[in-house]
């Protein structure tokens, strides 16, 4: 158990490489903080990991919106002190080839793609 007595936030988790991710470092022994804005796919996750025994907690966030990650953070570290590892894994596509989006299509993908990794190193 690699992992045992960390502590460790995902945000894209709510499915497919955050979810294994988050699985995986369960079975290393984190204590998962799951976080993603599909509130359904996020406690799955959290549910799954508890289910084979594992410590996770879910936390809805926006990682596009800083006050909202450092929300997830706070509630994470008041509840289970310091974060230890962190993987900014969240990430969206939108039904565009590139030359074809909008701007809010355009603007939504570097929202989360980019700042939202800068939220969550901020």
């Amino acid at each position: 158990m690699r992992l045992k007595d960390k502590n460790a936030l995902v945000t894209g988790a709510a499915q497919g490489i955050g979810r294994s991710v988050c699985q995986r470092f369960a079975e290393e022994g984190a204590k998962v903080l799951v976080v993603d804005m599909n509130e359904e796919g996020g406690e799955e996750t959290a549910r799954l990991i508890r289910e084979a025994g594992g410590e996770a907690f879910f936390h809805k966030a926006d990682v596009s919106k800083l006050d909202e990650v450092e929300g997830a953070l706070d509630a994470s570290e008041a509840a289970h002190g310091p974060i230890h590892v962190m993987v900014n894994n969240a990430g969206i596509v939108r039904a565009a080839m590139l030359h074809k989006m909008s701007e809010e299509q355009w603007d939504s993908v570097i929202a989360v793609h980019l700042k939202g990794t800068w939220t969550g190193i901020h």
